[in-house]
């Protein structure tokens, strides 16, 4: 009684692919007909053998070419014990034609070590050298070592450099570090070394050049985008390191989220203040699980790119999802606040610390910031508005960038160092601002009236008013400071207690 290919497999327990599980299923499966043509044998462990190797074969379209290896019972008797993988199975055609001894077979079978890797590098067509390689004990034992390597695109890479280069293990592992430092690098170089335009000198000397193969990965891996944005390649060699590993991170969100805009590829491969902006912010929305959401904050993050935070804002206000609400906002006053350190000139370090996210003193610096512009543009509009102070606001407009900047560069220093004594900086910059906005009042009867109306305050509310006026501002007395200094020694003092009380400041969400 014949028995089915289907029972064939459930008896012997044939380890079938899905694809081939499909083809059994098929009325015309080719390999159906070949397991049920195979003659029954008797010894369980050969046919067994046998059918697998039927199943490998077909798949790998090599069924004909390995017929009279099918036929040698002998052979596949001696190794039936080592076919526990289908890459064991593949490998027999190769190492018969390569010459290699049965015991030498059988030892390259049974190290996983070794038929993994040689597995790779026939498929890579790398098989010239391959038995005088393994006649080392150095090069089986960094056969070994590559084996033990998780991700799949960096054994492969070590397994060029194995079989075309003189590398010790340490020349590996510092290949290894390269590729994990750098996710596109491996496949980069894989694809380089197929297209047989570049030794594998050449090939070593980028794997270690960081900044030539973050350009080489992005040019590989984006190439669609280039061609169809017309982007230009030039404009890779005028980003530095950070630059091109942020610009890789970037192109992956726009490409993950399915963004088709050419505008939005070229403006993030520029080495200017919207570049910079746009490569600070783009890779961390990857993070945002929902598509639409991350669509919708990269859309948001153009606009304020292209028509400022004004348009941005507004732009803020049509969103209905509450829950893409808070990440909008969220990612505004980053935007803002970078923004603001870009317009100031000032570092690249200090710029990426303002737009961080999750990091409790960035959202203090952040807090900071905010709350000067909305001062420092309150007194602008105070004086602008005032008959009597119009001769100041020249004045202020010319001080005022410095004084932002003086009073940055304090937060900064306050938040990241420790032991820094910021009072006496504080009070530098506060006496050239209020020399301004609050010069010191030198009329005789000014000063006689100012007097006599504190008198008058402090009898009728017995300090009450003076005290809460203290609080508010770090002045006890009423009239003596104009309504823009007073503005100025709140906010400065508001800054100090930013900067010593960072419990007061929560992470924004």
């Amino acid at each position: 009684m014949s028995i089915t290919a289907q029972e064939l497999v459930k008896q012997y327990k044939l380890r079938l692919t899905p694809a081939m599980e499909n083809d059994l299923l098929s009325e015309e499966s080719r390999l159906k007909k070949e397991l049920e043509a195979v003659p029954f044998n008797s010894e369980e462990t050969l046919y067994k053998s046998i059918l697998q190797m039927i199943i490998v074969f077909y798949e790998e379209n090599t069924l004909e070419e390995n017929r009279s290896l099918l036929q040698d019972h002998e052979l596949i008797k001696q190794l039936s014990a080592l076919m526990w993988d289908d890459i064991q199975i593949k490998l027999i055609p190769f190492l018969i034609q390569k010459n290699f001894t049965l015991s030498e077979i059988k030892e390259l079978l049974f190290d996983e070590a070794y038929y993994r890797s040689l597995h790779v590098l026939v498929d890579f067509g790398l098989t010239q050298d391959i038995p005088e390689l393994l006649a080392h004990q150095e090069k089986r034992e960094q056969l070994k070592f590559i084996n033990t390597l998780a991700n799949d695109h960096c054994r492969k890479l070590c397994l060029i450099f194995w079989v075309k280069g003189s590398l010790s293990i340490k020349e590996i592992q510092d290949i290894v570090n390269a590729t994990s430092h750098y996710p596109m690098l491996a496949e980069t170089l894989i694809a380089l070394d197929k297209t047989k335009t570049i030794s594998i000198k050449q090939l070593k000397k980028l794997a270690l050049d960081p900044k030539k193969h973050q350009q080489e990965s992005i040019l590989y891996h984006y190439s669609e985008q280039f061609k169809a944005y017309n982007l230009r390649k030039s404009d890779l060699s005028q980003l530095n390191l950070d630059d091109l590993d942020a610009l890789g991170k970037s192109f992956k969100v726009l490409k993950e989220a399915g963004i088709a805009n050419d505008y939005a590829y070229r403006l993030v491969l520029k080495n200017n203040k919207t570049g910079q902006l746009l490569r600070l912010f783009l890779p961390g929305l990857a993070k945002i699980e929902s598509l639409s959401h991350r669509k919708a904050l990269i859309e948001l993050l153009y606009i304020g790119a292209q028509k400022g935070v004004v348009t941005q804002g507004k732009a803020l206000l049509q969103i209905k999802d509450s829950n893409l609400l808070v990440l909008a906002r969220a990612l505004r006053e980053r935007f803002i606040c970078v923004q603001q350190m870009q317009d100031l000139g000032f570092k690249k370090e200090i710029i990426a610390f303002t737009g961080e996210e999750n990091n409790i003193n960035s959202s203090r610096f952040r807090h900071v910031i905010m709350r000067v512009e909305e001062k420092c543009k309150d007194i602008h509009e105070r004086l602008r508005k005032s008959s009597l102070d119009k001769d100041k606001v020249g004045n202020w407009q010319r001080a005022d960038e410095k004084y932002r900047q003086t009073l940055y560069s304090i937060a900064y220093d306050g938040i990241t160092k420790s032991g820094v004594d910021l009072h006496i900086k504080m009070k530098s910059a506060e006496k050239e601002i209020l020399s301004i906005v609050d010069p010191e009042i030198k009329s005789i009867i000014h000063k006689v009236l100012v007097v006599i109306a504190n008198i008058i305050i402090t009898a009728l509310t017995l300090g009450f008013a003076n005290d809460l006026k203290e609080s508010a501002t770090g002045n006890y007395w009423f009239f003596n400071q104009s309504p823009s200094g007073e503005v100025i020694r709140a906010l400065n003092k508001e800054v100090l207690t930013t900067i010593d009380s960072p419990e007061l400041i929560t992470i924004s969400p």
